[in-house]
């Protein structure tokens, strides 16, 4: 049998409370395999906000506003990884990056892994169920279809 080592974790994020609670697992795995550790959050990109900004995305500066809006967001994110990133190396991981992309976030996240070799990708889920579910997808869901490496599931229960 194969021994199991991780040597390069991927710590997804979207900002939220639930995401959070996966920064225990990130941080046991990678001092348990002295692993490099990544922390990756998606944001939106300006084209994927237009639509939510008015209903049909019908204003003047629609465009405008969603790039406000994007750039407010890439803000955010890249000081919640680097929050993120300060926790990790604060309990004594050494080896820690941060990256903020934006697009729709499973493909991004699938597309990272791969090209990126992770051995392990830790993520929380939503808890959602039933049709809610179904109307908004889940991005764990298609992360464990497609990427060839261990996924590790926080349930949100676990915050």
């Amino acid at each position: 049998m194969k021994a199991v080592t991780y040597k390069k974790i991927l710590l997804t994020h979207d900002g939220s409370d639930f995401a959070t609670a996966a920064l225990p697992h990130v941080i046991a795995e990678a001092l348990a395999f002295n692993a490099e550790v990544a922390v990756l959050q998606i944001v939106k990109s300006a084209s994927q906000i237009i639509p939510t900004v008015t209903p049909a995305g019908r204003i003047a500066n629609a465009g405008q506003l969603a790039k406000k809006i994007a750039a407010d967001e890439r803000k955010l994110a890249r000081n919640n990884v680097a929050r993120l990133a300060q926790q990790i190396e604060a309990a004594g991981v050494d080896r820690i990056s941060g990256i903020v992309k934006k697009g729709r976030a499973a493909d991004e996240i699938i597309t990272f892994v791969k090209k990126n070799k992770y051995d392990l990708v830790v993520m929380s889920t939503h808890g959602r169920s039933g049709i809610v579910r179904v109307l908004l997808g889940s991005v764990a869901d298609e992360v464990l279809r497609y990427v060839s490496c261990p996924v590790l599931l926080i349930h949100p229960g676990q915050v």
